[in-house]
């Protein structure tokens, strides 16, 4: 295994980890009812809980581009998608789904619909994203060991 492909794990995990804390504050804090500071500004009117699924999802889509384009960079082989998914282990991805429950939690509680909607289809999306992220790290490990 080389420097760089042990650094990029690494990183991915890290990534991993940061795409899990983003998960978990941004449910407990709709969930705890915290106000929040919006990172991006965002003029439309939205409410509390869908500024925060608005920053929350843009730090995910970085995060999950970030970390494909890595994954091509330091691969030997171009792999495709599908090879990249069939790497996926679901054991990896309990820690989302129990993001995306809260999340689910804090969509039965919501007290506007257009809240409901808004957390159930950005939790969707971030266990696709996890999905996607664990499959690249998985990945990467395997390139590195061959």
């Amino acid at each position: 295994m080389t420097t760089g492909k042990k650094g990029a794990i690494i990183f991915l995990w890290i990534l991993n980890i940061l795409n899990l804390l983003a998960g978990f504050v941004s449910q407990f804090k709709i969930l705890l009812g915290k106000d929040i500071t919006s990172i991006i500004p965002i003029s439309a009117p939205l409410s509390v809980n869908q500024i925060m699924m608005v920053n929350f999802m843009t730090l995910v889509l970085i995060m999950v581009l970030i970390t494909v384009i890595l994954t091509y960079l330091v691969t030997d082989i171009p792999y495709s998608p599908i090879e990249i998914l069939e790497n996926f282990s679901p054991l990896f991805l309990i820690p989302s789904v129990i993001v995306a429950i809260l999340g689910i939690v804090n969509a039965i509680r919501a007290d506007i619909a257009a809240d409901k909607i808004w957390l159930i289809v950005c939790m969707i999306i971030y266990i696709l994203i996890s999905i996607i992220e664990i499959s690249c790290l998985l990945t990467v490990k395997q390139d590195a060991e061959e």
